[in-house]
């Protein structure tokens, strides 16, 4: 099951004030904040995803706040099926890292494959 509180939770846009309007009307008109996906996982684990990958930090924003204030129960310890739970699935991104390499030819740069490159 994937409920529209999932999709709204997965997006990269989900703290803007539609998305946020949206899930709070769903939820004051019953929509369960419990409701799991094939994968296990709440909205609260795609708010978290989300906010990791967004950057919004481990409180995330605007979305996830309202998941967690609606949040039935032990829903913030709900184990998805990898047997994580929501918090657990926050993971900002790395900085980017390109698989690029390169070296200096008389005045040419040419790529060298499988070197990785880190850039801050």
């Amino acid at each position: 099951r994937f409920t529209a509180l999932h999709i709204l939770a997965s997006r990269d846009d989900c703290d803007t004030p539609s998305v946020v309007e949206t899930a709070q009307a769903l939820l004051r008109a019953g929509c369960k904040s419990g409701t799991k996906d094939a994968d296990g996982r709440l909205a609260l684990h795609l708010a978290y995803q989300s906010a990791g990958r967004t950057r919004k930090g481990i409180n995330g924003g605007p979305l996830l706040q309202l998941l967690l204030s609606y949040s039935q129960g032990n829903d913030v310890y709900e184990k998805d099926n990898k047997g994580l739970m929501p918090r657990e699935v926050y993971d900002e991104p790395d900085e980017f890292v390109f698989n690029i390499g390169m070296e200096l030819d008389e005045g040419i740069f040419e790529a060298i494959p499988n070197e990785d490159v880190y850039i801050p």
